[in-house]
């Protein structure tokens, strides 16, 4: 924890993705979608092309949004959706 000092997500290199959260549905919320962007930058990079960044206050007013993070309410009604979709009508796997 000491090396995440105030961030809650970690690139560690060739070991994967690390996150942290106030709660099991937050750390849920931030693994998600840090594994979404590197999913959309693998993707972008594998096309060969240069890329075509938006501008710097584009970028930064869109990192600023990230920041403020999601509210633990929006984090709980993600994880409960997930948790619908890996059940699927089977018995509570904690059960």
């Amino acid at each position: 924890m000491r090396d995440l000092g105030d961030r809650q997500a970690m690139i560690l290199r060739n070991h994967g993705l690390l996150v942290a959260g106030r709660s099991i549905p937050e750390a849920f919320n931030q693994i998600y979608y840090l594994e979404r962007a590197c999913q959309a930058q693998i993707q972008a990079l594998a096309g060969g092309a240069e890329l075509v960044l938006p501008p710097e206050e584009v970028r930064l007013h869109t990192a600023e949004q990230f920041r403020r993070g999601a509210t633990l309410e929006h984090c709980e009604k993600g994880w409960k959706a997930a948790l619908v979709l890996v059940e699927d009508g089977k018995p509570p796997y904690w059960s």
